[in-house]
């Protein structure tokens, strides 16, 4: 199946030479509407002219293709509003865009001024942040978007004398995974390009055999196919000399330490424990972390309290293992059950502690009751179910993090 971009509008920074105009010659053999950006100013940002981006467009028209030319400093968001705008008024909305300017001020962060470091956020930081502001409400407006950011193998593994360039191309990595949650009901998704390929950017920096290898033509293909309708989200693609990976941010399984255990001297002792590879994870926001830990807590509370649930105070109540599947994962519970009539009472014992069951009804085999926990976190449950026998099976509302089934088994 083609891939197309009929009817679409794309902008293009950094446009008019190297991965930038690969970029849009590619987006423009494909039917799209292309604005080339491009400041036309040195590697190391320096100087500026409107030749280069003027002649990838002549090249996009001689093929049959529709351009226009920008120069605006992606630094400057006045200047970006502008570039914006003027797709606006050309062709009426824009759907792609693909940030890809960028500078270099080499050198070793023992030696680097902090206006150089300054100077390479502005462009690639925030030129990123600029022109992805400047299109975000028109994406939001006509719900679609498809934002691509670049970012580099010197940010995310590192690289001699790129502190400046390094920590900003993993800055924009961070970007993405905010704004593909707060795009995805406006069907705006955001990837992430992480090339290696022979541009005036890197030529110098390896031999001259692998630079001839490293085209951006081959990076090109990735940048394409992470802007599409079908595009993933949230997709690292790292690239170069034709060959294609998934890049990924993962996080072990770890270990959950007893208060009395959390030291530094614990966490040397357990080490390799917590580098353990098997199950490790690929978080999908950032609250599966915390979640994460207060399940492991909550579980290890649980074994640790288990024993103590076996009390006189409810010896004539009917006892049950619960299994619930919340937003912490699947947790283990006892509950003691006494009924009275239509009324319900008893308690719930878990690794957080007892709770006491309250507003508890019986109505035939429908059963209903809410308990008020504190840990890991204060909320009020509300169970709903069915009892068959020595089963009750139902949902458990946990306020306002969700619902989720549960099944009692009488003990």
């Amino acid at each position: 199946m083609s891939i197309r971009f009929d009817e679409r509008v794309a902008i293009v920074t950094g446009a008019g030479q190297g991965l930038g105009r690969c970029h849009a010659l590619d987006l423009a053999s494909r039917g799209a509407k292309v604005v080339v950006n491009d400041l036309g100013g040195s590697v190391d940002g320096s100087g500026e002219s409107s030749q280069a981006a003027q002649s990838v467009v002549e090249e996009i028209k001689a093929q049959g293709g529709e351009a226009i030319a920008n120069g605006a400093n992606v630094a400057n968001f006045d200047e970006v509003q502008a570039m914006v705008q003027q797709a606006m008024d050309e062709w009426g909305r824009v759907d792609v865009l693909i940030n890809n300017a960028g500078i270099l001020r080499d050198k070793s962060f023992a030696k680097g001024s902090l206006e150089d470091f300054k100077l390479v956020h502005d462009v690639h930081l925030m030129g990123t942040v600029n022109c992805t502001k400047a299109v975000w409400d028109i994406m939001r407006e006509q719900n679609y978007g498809r934002i691509l950011v670049t970012s580099s193998g010197s940010g995310l593994y590192g690289n001699f004398g790129q502190s400046n360039y390094g920590s900003a191309k993993t800055a924009v990595v961070g970007l993405m995974n905010t704004l593909v949650l707060e795009g995805a009901k406006h069907n705006i998704k955001v990837n992430t390009l992480v090339p290696t390929a022979g541009t005036r950017m890197t030529e110098g920096l390896v031999p001259p055999e692998v630079f001839a290898l490293m085209t951006p033509e081959s990076v090109t293909p990735a940048a394409t196919f992470l802007v599409s309708d079908d595009a993933p989200n949230k997709t690292m693609i790292s690239v170069g000399a034709g060959g294609y990976a998934l890049v990924k941010i993962v996080e072990t399984d770890g270990i959950w330490l007893p208060e009395q255990e959390q030291t530094a001297e614990a966490i040397a002792a357990n080490w390799d424990q917590i580098c353990d590879p098997e199950g490790e994870n690929v978080p999908e926001q950032g609250s599966d972390q915390p979640m994460k830990f207060l399940g492991k807590a909550q579980q290890a509370m649980q074994s640790q309290s288990s024993q103590s649930s076996g009390d006189e105070s409810m010896s004539n109540a009917e006892q049950f293992s619960m299994s619930v599947q919340s937003p912490l994962g699947k947790q283990e519970s006892e509950l003691y059950l006494s009924q009275d009539g239509d009324q319900l009472s008893g308690k719930m014992v878990a690794a957080n502690g007892e709770t006491a069951i309250e507003d508890g009804k019986a109505d035939g085999d429908q059963l209903s009751w809410t308990a008020k926990v504190e840990q890991p976190m204060p909320v009020t449950l509300t169970f709903t179910g069915t009892r068959s026998g020595d089963t009750i099976e139902g949902e458990v509302a946990f306020g306002a993090f969700g619902k989720g089934p549960f099944t009692a088994t009488k003990a």
